[in-house]
């Protein structure tokens, strides 16, 4: 008798211990990669409002992680001149003389619908910047004034 009740309390024990290891083996699993930063991208629409013409940037404030890109996604007219202006020019972003889009610290620009790749996030704060759109033909710039804020990642 003793040894069935022995043999029944050691399958109880296993099945208990099988259990809890497979509950605790799940939860890793479940929860691998959670300590590497996030991957996300940010993105930022420059284009004229269907309804009323207006000159619109979606979101105004958008919020983006140390070291990612910024994307704006640039749909005017060609000839339309679209131009980037950070207040601190050094803080949100470095210089990139490569990135063709980026023709001074603090700015980017371009001609074209198309999209603009920021450099890599350089400092956590909220940065200020203007969104200068100037229609083919005109001389006379309309202004944004959105923000981004960085984040530690």
């Amino acid at each position: 008798m003793r040894s069935s009740v022995a043999g029944a309390v050691g399958v109880a024990a296993g099945i208990l211990i099988g259990g809890v290891a497979a509950y605790f083996g799940l939860r890793l699993y479940q929860t691998r990669g959670m300590e590497t930063a996030p991957v996300c991208e940010a993105r930022v629409r420059i284009a004229r409002n269907p309804d009323n013409g207006n000159f619109e940037v979606t979101p105004k404030n958008v919020c983006l992680f140390l070291g990612h890109h910024l994307k704006w996604d640039v749909a005017t007219p060609d000839g339309d001149t679209v131009e980037i202006v950070f207040d601190e020019p050094d803080k949100a972003f470095p210089y990139d003389a490569g990135n063709g889009d980026n023709p001074a610290p603090g700015r980017y620009k371009t001609k074209r619908p198309k999209h603009i790749d920021s450099n890599a996030a350089l400092t956590i704060g909220r940065w200020n910047y203007k969104v200068l759109w100037t229609p083919a033909g005109s001389d006379t710039a309309r202004e944004i004034d959105p923000a981004i804020c960085i984040r530690g990642g």
